[in-house]
């Protein structure tokens, strides 16, 4: 219900994170610079860290679509800039097991350092790819279905078969003119795609067909920070 990685920060990042934050929204430095800055400043304990995390509420319908996905033989990904410490502490409290691709967090003396094990060769921008992730359901014959918020969901944005925005993410794609869903919860994307893919499924989507599959490939993206081209 609140974005991990900026409560994280406040908590234990004092102020001087958001010099960062500013840079990377004047366009001086890229997110991945952003993320390695900002999470070199913790020097908390990191199991104090996840303990803070767990705190944070689940937005509602989360499991359920989740569960849908499974049923239906979906692949679900959760796509994250985030580092995977909080993350699967997060996620754990819940009781929820899930794919996660995202940064890697190596905790040592001098504090945080960041590794980026699904980050782009070509494209140092994120620490996550998340297009990279996308294209690659896509090339094994997926419909894609994505959701997300921030600044790093925006790639992704422009090539998802299927879009549900919200906040920072749905302003740009106002902006852009890019078509998507708004969202509130994760009730609001399962009443759209269990109506548009799901009532009339009776079978296992797990092998995709072409040319227009009927296998969806279902990507969560975690990122930072009513428009035209947008629909509820």
């Amino acid at each position: 219900m609140e974005e991990v990685s900026i409560a994280l920060l406040d908590e234990f990042g004092g102020r001087e994170w958001r010099k960062a934050d500013r840079d990377l929204l004047a366009g001086r430095i890229t997110l991945r610079e952003t993320m390695e800055r900002e999470f070199g400043l913790l020097r908390a304990p990191r199991a104090e860290m996840e303990a803070f995390v767990r705190k944070v509420r689940l937005r509602r319908g989360f499991r359920e679509l989740l569960a849908a996905a499974r049923r239906h033989g979906v692949p679900f990904v959760i796509v994250s800039e985030g580092l995977d410490f909080y993350i699967r502490a997060f996620l754990e409290d819940k009781g929820i097991e899930a794919d996660i691709r995202c940064n890697r967090a190596l905790f040592g003396p001098a504090g945080i350092v960041m590794e980026h094990p699904y980050a782009d060769g070509e494209c140092d921008r994120c620490g996550t790819c998340k297009k990279a992730q996308l294209l690659d359901f896509r090339a094994r014959g997926f419909t894609t279905v994505y959701i997300g918020d921030g600044i790093s969901d925006r790639c992704p944005a422009r090539e998802a078969d299927v879009l549900f925005a919200r906040d920072g993410l749905l302003e740009y794609c106002g902006k852009q003119g890019i078509r998507c869903h708004s969202f509130r919860d994760f009730n609001d994307v399962l009443a759209v795609v269990g109506k548009r893919f799901w009532k009339a499924t009776s079978s296992s989507a797990s092998s995709p067909r072409r040319p227009r599959p009927r296998s969806r490939a279902r990507t969560r993206g975690a990122g930072r920070r009513k428009a035209r081209g947008c629909t509820d």
